[in-house]
């Protein structure tokens, strides 16, 4: 993912790995530091889960717009190739990998033409020739451009409706101004290059080039009306100076976002065409307004209908893992267990069971798969529900691991794979376990503390080769023993400035705190001491999904 700088005080590209959060804001260690007065220390963020990204602004004092709506503080917000995001003076488009804009978009682009002091031409920031305007017709006109702005809205959707509004409202405003030909324009750097949204003209037979005044162009990106008159035949020019096009009316009037500049009404008239009403100024500057509100309302229903379509998917990703999930805590025989989930930006890829097995025995394991939403909730479903069960047929815990390998890798296509730890816990202290590519978990002997066991056999995880030969492993665990289960979202979280993790030595000292301490407790305390350290609120998402688990015997 790139964003790329159209307007701001510095320019460039900034390019994002997809392995963490990317900072934004004034503080000097951001991943993308602005150093501007209103921009916030700690602005906004992006994050990467699984195949999306998603933006949220983290309660900055300017706020974070995206397409032209602000984002509310603390709600992630999906984000695609072609977005358009503005934070304080500077406004970047969202790249895809390769640096590829929104695939669905349809628009052209064109280049303004220079029309300096040479050109003859005159930049007028007031109305010229205004006249008296009948109030009737002006209200007429009006009513009918808002009413083909709606009907235009209704009838598509996406980009397309953007385009059918733009469409619509160039044909009423060519229509009650007198203009030949018209553009909704929208400016993608910080040069003459525009992005045209849709062009129309009143004369069918007209097929030539259609380029755009600079100084129109620049003029009205500073939130004005500009319109350029003819008073005298200039002296030399280009070949595509406006001279040489004809030219002798045009106006650009700027399209409001709140206080921002989307983008611009962009009306001209050449050689003989008809001349301008004298009343076009002022028609066209208020449609210009209601096109405006238009597309924030059109921008503000994209961006709900985004979210919501997204919440419907992970409520039934929540929905398919809380099925699977065993009790928060329990017991079986010698053991007692307590387990605490707590997601990311929505779901967690992460997976734990607990499974009593007859004889005093039971299973343990605890995952993270790849990637977030339903297509990773289903993943986790299938491979918790199947080594269930084969831990169950099969006496040899290795054995049952492969089964659970081999119906997995078929079924985990686009890259998606678990890493995976499982144990069976034996009354007399016998631990068989097979690390599958996870690695995160500590046991707690007495008078010996916390420690990683460290392995020389840890396996690959579930879903990548199907015939990996996965090998189990034996220690003895004393009475009184504590085994912690965890996933990278403990360890990996960041502190608020994102520059810090919490980390694994912070978690060890956390453990040797908890001396006596319960399942329960010490899952709590673990969890406390990482929602501190990150300032995150009691429902405030973290940066990955996060479980913690601790097996006692005693």
């Amino acid at each position: 993912m790139t964003f790329q700088t159209l307007i701001g005080p510095s320019g460039g590209d900034f390019t994002f790995a997809p392995t963490r959060a990317v900072s934004i804001g004034r503080a000097a260690g951001s991943d993308i530091c602005l150093l501007h007065d209103n921009i916030s220390r700690r602005h906004a963020s992006a994050v990467r889960r699984g195949d999306q990204w998603f933006l949220t602004d983290e309660g900055s004092k300017s706020g974070t717009h995206l397409n032209g709506v602000r984002l509310a503080p603390g709600v992630a917000t999906l984000i695609r190739p072609g977005d358009i995001i503005k934070i304080g003076p500077w406004t970047f488009r969202v790249l895809g990998p390769g640096g590829a804009g929104a695939a669905e978009s349809t628009y052209t682009l064109a280049r303004t033409i220079d029309d300096g002091p040479a050109s003859g031409a005159r930049l007028e920031r007031s109305y010229v020739n205004e006249g008296v305007l009948a109030s009737d017709r002006r209200l007429r006109m009006l009513v009918e451009f808002i009413q083909r702005l709606g009907s235009a809205q209704a009838s598509a959707a996406g980009p397309a409706a953007e385009q059918a509004m733009a469409t619509a409202a160039l044909d009423s405003v060519l229509k009650g101004s007198g203009y030949a030909r018209g553009a909704v324009l929208r400016s993608v750097g910080q040069g003459n290059e525009v992005e045209v949204i849709a062009a129309v003209r009143a004369d069918s037979a007209d097929t030539g080039g259609f380029e755009f005044s600079t100084s129109l162009v620049h003029q009205a990106a500073k939130g004005e009306l500009a319109i350029l008159t003819r008073d005298a035949t200039p002296q030399g020019g280009g070949l595509n100076s406006i001279a040489d096009l004809r030219i002798h009316s045009a106006l650009c009037a700027p399209i409001l976002l709140g206080d921002n500049v989307e983008g611009f009404l962009y009306l001209d008239a050449r050689n003989s065409e008809r001349t301008v009403r004298t009343d076009a100024a002022g028609f066209c500057e208020a449609a210009a307004k209601a096109y405006g509100l238009a597309l924030a309302n059109l921008r503000r229903i994209s961006l709900e209908e985004r979210q919501r379509a997204l919440q419907e998917e992970l409520t039934a990703a929540r929905q398919a893992q809380e099925m699977i999930l065993p009790p928060r805590q329990g017991a079986e025989g010698r053991f007692r267990y307590a387990m605490r989930m707590r997601p990311g930006l929505y779901v967690a890829g992460d997976l734990f069971d607990f499974v009593p097995m007859g004889d005093g025995r039971v299973m343990a394991c605890i995952g993270d798969v790849v990637g977030h939403g339903i297509g990773p909730a289903m993943l986790m479903a299938i491979v918790q529900s199947q080594l269930h069960a084969q831990v169950r047929l099969c006496p040899d815990l290795a054995q049952a691991v492969m089964e659970v390998n081999r119906y997995a890798c078929p079924r985990s296509a686009g890259g998606k794979f678990v890493s995976l730890w499982v144990g069976v816990f034996e009354p007399d202290g016998t631990l068989r376990y097979i690390d599958c590519g996870h690695g995160h978990w500590m046991i707690d002997r007495p008078g010996e503390g916390w420690s990683h066991p460290g392995s020389d056999h840890a396996g690959i995880p579930i879903g990548i080769d199907p015939e990996y030969p996965y090998e189990a492993q034996t220690i003895r665990l004393p009475g009184a023993s504590r085994v912690l289960l965890h996933s990278d979202g403990i360890t990996e979280q960041r502190n608020p400035s994102g520059a810090e993790m919490f980390g694994a030595s912070r978690l060890a000292e956390v453990l040797a705190s908890g001396v006596g301490a319960d399942p329960v407790g010490l899952t709590d305390r673990v969890f406390t001491s990482v929602t501190t350290f990150a300032g995150l609120a009691a429902d405030a998402a973290m940066d990955d999904d996060a479980t913690a688990a601790v097996i006692a015997l005693d």
